[in-house]
């Protein structure tokens, strides 16, 4: 597994390819665009920062978001886009057959998950 941690700090990442990645921020916005497949595991955590996650059109996984006060925008392929207002929550669900899996929890900020 690949594990990236910041203190304080953003972390932007592009053509991110790999099995696992497990991601943690104290302070920090996280942007992940994943090349070719979504991971089989992505586990991200944040006390204080927005987390965006892009992955390719034909991505397929189960995720599961929590946020205590943010917003979670979803943008996934074969569903409506949605969003979850800001005064947080917790969301789950499966695109393209759930075959990874996606684990998202953030303290204040918010989440978005894209597929394109």
């Amino acid at each position: 597994a690949l594990i990236v941690t910041s203190d304080d700090g953003d972390i932007h990442v592009t053509g991110m390819a790999g099995p696992e990645l497990v991601l943690a921020t104290d302070d920090g916005d996280v942007e992940i665009a994943f090349a070719g497949r979504a991971p089989d595991l992505l586990k991200a955590a944040s006390d204080d920062g927005d987390l965006q996650f892009r992955f390719p059109a034909q991505a397929s996984f189960a995720y599961e978001i929590r946020t205590d006060d943010g917003r979670v925008r979803l943008d996934l392929s074969g569903e409506r886009p949605r969003d979850i207002p800001e005064n947080g929550g917790r969301i789950s669900g499966a695109v393209g057959g759930g075959a990874g899996q996606v684990n998202i929890q953030t303290d204040d900020g918010n989440v978005e998950l894209i597929t394109e």
